[in-house]
């Protein structure tokens, strides 16, 4: 290593000869990073070396998340050759590394790590250093606490963090309780389960803060009650592959609002996090792309509690899942590498058949076989049921492609248009009950949904008599106080078979008065028909007020057939609902004008908001009646598959 040459005084060339060794040289060229920590003059430094230049702010907020206080930083450039290696030397104040001895390791492979991109800059990283954790032990404990923080949604990601580390000798006793737990071949499993579980009582006895307290015993309660996890089975756990953590969530001892799964399975990896809601181990429901970062499992306890419903006269109970992607911008590409990701991870720690029998699936299990576990295509799902059968297919897992309903080669249920079919009919009823066919008596409709969407797009095209005054989706306004009912019906055919949106939209078919908006929009300007049909007495609204005013119009029906809660109880509050997107443009049930209500789609209404608006007079079933013949399709076509599978492999 004679050829290394130091360009700054400020860098001792016979120690960077000692250091730079060839294997050193090797891994930085192979990683672009290498990480060391040195003992220098009873303190510590941090040295990293980068194949490419880096700025101060690239790496003093990552140390100052490991809890060290940097008093000092110098940079300089050695050559070997042609090759250059750009240096950085933080020196650490005394009070911040007095465990840094006995973790070094540990911390060099995760600041390494870190500025790879391959773990998270999170302020858990201290625990490195405190508590010796590797990378994978944080990931574990980022895992938990972010299910923690599911559950509860009490506290912030940073503040679980901060007394997780605050209580750093809990945290290892917590880590050395899974391993006890799950790591096979275990010797002596339940005397070392039962000392951990002492040390954890002792360690969150002294306690004193009750806040930290709770955050402290609800981890524990999560730890006690996993009976499954691929932890132990899975290699580059957070970057490549995700974690799953499956979940008795009735051995919680805290308190949970609202109807509970029995069975969850959490999934976490650095780029995305889901899970999968069981009422029972012989449940169905779809996954579903959720946009609710802080609440996403609310949003799919609540589709799992109306799944529950429409499935109960065809199968036991109801299940739900869904993922929230923590990437933007994302490409169709890495969509499917992270939906394949979190079917991979929701079926390490389900069983499988071969010959009759039952397979378990993990060395150690705490729950009895579950082999049966049935998935389908929800909001921004449509399109994987092909992927996940595949999945399924490469793992000889025994449902083979009965596993995911509504692929290529079952029933298209956007093609059928089962669902809004479904839905027509269960609120045809109210009008018969006042004399009107819908099909022949031209009736007056709004409408929230897109005209390319399976349900809405289906449904508004189910009657040629439907007079669609105006309509939302995610991010269009369409409005037409006096369509021409022929020719709008034959537009939004167009739409709907070419796939299109509002704003595709053949203006010069819109009657006076009427228009294409946007949601986002900051003015617009109210036409004298708007007025009238909508009841708006402003000259100009922006386009929250007009979508309240939309789904709040006194017409004969509001069509819902998109996705997202627009209506809350009279006395429910935003914060209870969660399903932020949707917060600006939600209106009370008071509100609601339209003579009927057809909801087919999930939780346009909460549950409180159709009692409500029941009670003046409305009309209207559970969301769950309305949008069941889906359901129901696609249990028939996984019981035919499952049938059809077995007697091909009988031959």
């Amino acid at each position: 290593m004679d050829d290394i040459q130091v360009e700054s005084s400020c860098a001792d060339l016979s120690i960077e000869k000692d250091r730079l060794t060839n294997k050193l040289i090797k891994r930085l060229v192979e990683n672009g990073i290498v990480v060391l920590v040195e003992e220098f003059s009873g303190a510590y430094e941090v040295i990293i070396y980068s194949s490419t230049k880096s700025s101060l702010s690239d790496y003093i907020p990552v140390l100052q998340n490991f809890g060290f206080n940097v008093e000092s930083e110098f940079s300089y450039v050695l050559k070997k050759g042609k090759t250059e290696i750009f240096a950085r030397k933080y020196y650490i104040a005394p009070d911040s590394n007095s465990y840094l001895g006995e973790s070094k390791t540990n911390v060099e492979a995760l600041i390494e790590m870190v500025l790879r991109k391959k773990s998270l800059n999170t302020n858990l990283n201290a625990l490195a250093v405190k508590a010796d954790l590797s990378p994978q032990d944080l990931g574990l404990l980022n895992a938990l606490l972010t299910y923690e923080n599911q559950l509860l949604a009490e506290q912030s990601e940073q503040s679980l963090n901060a007394t997780i580390v605050k209580y750093y000798e809990v945290a290892k006793a917590f880590v050395e309780y899974f391993y006890a737990k799950f790591k096979p071949d275990v010797k002596n499993r339940k005397e070392w389960l039962a000392q951990k579980e002492e040390v954890i009582s002792q360690h969150i006895k002294v306690v004193k803060d009750i806040t930290d307290d709770k955050i402290l015993n609800v981890l524990k309660d999560i730890l006690y009650a996993t009976i499954r996890t691929n932890f132990f089975e899975r290699g580059n756990l957070f970057t490549e592959n995700a974690l799953a953590l499956k979940v008795r969530v009735k051995d919680l001892s805290v308190h949970l609002k609202g109807i509970q799964p029995r069975y969850e399975t959490f999934v976490y990896h650095n780029s995305f996090v889901g899970t999968h809601l069981r009422r029972t181990k012989v449940s169905r429901g779809g996954l579903r792309w959720s946009d609710r970062e802080l609440d996403y499992r609310n949003e799919i306890k609540s589709l799992m509690q109306a799944q529950r419903s429409k499935n109960s006269v065809i199968i036991p109970s109801g299940a739900k899942g869904g993922f929230f992607i923590k990437e933007t911008p994302l490409s169709k590409e890495r969509y499917k590498e992270i939906y394949q990701t979190f079917i991979h991870a929701l079926l390490d720690v389900v069983d499988n058949y071969e010959d009759g029998k039952v397979v378990v699936k993990n060395s150690v299990v705490y729950d009895s076989p579950d082999p049966y576990f049935v998935v389908a295509a929800d909001k921004g799902t449509s399109a994987m049921s092909d992927v996940a059968n595949e999945i399924s297919i490469e793992r000889n897992f025994w449902l083979g492609d009965a596993f995911a309903s509504g692929g290529s080669k079952g029933f298209n249920h956007k093609d059928m248009g089962i669902t809004a079919k479904g839905s027509i009919k269960a609120t045809e009823r109210f009008f018969i009950e006042k004399g009107v066919n819908i099909y022949e008596k031209s009736i007056k409709v709004v409408g929230i949904g897109s005209p390319a969407g399976d349900v809405f797009g289906n449904g508004i095209q189910l009657s040629e008599k439907f007079a669609l005054v105006g309509a939302v989706s995610s991010r269009d306004i369409f409005i037409d106080p006096k369509p021409d009912v022929a020719k709008a019906f034959k537009e939004r055919q167009r739409l709907f078979d070419n796939n299109l949106g509002w704003q595709d939209y053949d203006p010069t078919l819109i009657s006076e008065g009427g228009g294409l908006f946007k949601k986002s929009d900051k003015t617009i300007p109210v036409s004298a028909k708007m007025k009238e049909l909508f009841l708006i007495k402003k000259d100009v609204v922006n386009g929250e007020e007009l979508t309240r005013a939309i789904i709040g119009a006194k017409v004969d029906l509001l069509f819902n057939g998109g996705v997202g809660t627009y209506v809350r109880g009279n006395d429910e509050s935003d914060a209870a609902i969660g399903d932020k997107p949707n917060e600006s443009v939600r209106v009370n049930a008071s509100d609601i004008k339209a003579y009927a209500v057809c909801e087919g789609g999930n939780l346009g209404l909460t549950q409180t908001a159709r009692v409500d608006y029941a009670k003046k007079g409305g009309k209207i079933s559970a969301d769950s009646i309305d949008n069941s013949a889906g359901v129901h399709t696609s249990d028939y076509e996984v019981n035919l598959k499952i049938i059809l599978n077995a007697l091909v492999a009988k031959g």
